[in-house]
């Protein structure tokens, strides 16, 4: 992922968790530690597919840890190009 849309989904991550993902472990389980909750997730889901004109697959509803999740979007993004 590019540095600018890495910041981009940075940003959108923030504005919806009140959270800077900085600051969060990339391989910590951000549903069992409660940084995400399931409304928080499919929230933050549409908001991505607004912003990145992208459609999310609900797979991405699957991952655990910020490290996956913006994995997954970057292979989403990559497929797109």
């Amino acid at each position: 992922m590019d540095q600018e849309t890495r910041r981009k989904v940075f940003s959108i991550i923030q504005s919806e968790i009140n959270l800077n993902p900085e600051e969060i472990d990339p391989h910590q389980d951000i549903r069992k530690n409660a940084i995400l909750d399931s409304m928080q997730f499919v929230s933050l889901l549409a908001k991505l597919e607004l912003e990145l004109n992208v459609d999310m697959p609900v797979s991405l509803l699957e991952v655990n840890t910020l490290q996956e999740f913006l994995e997954g979007i970057d292979k989403i993004l990559v497929s797109k190009s």
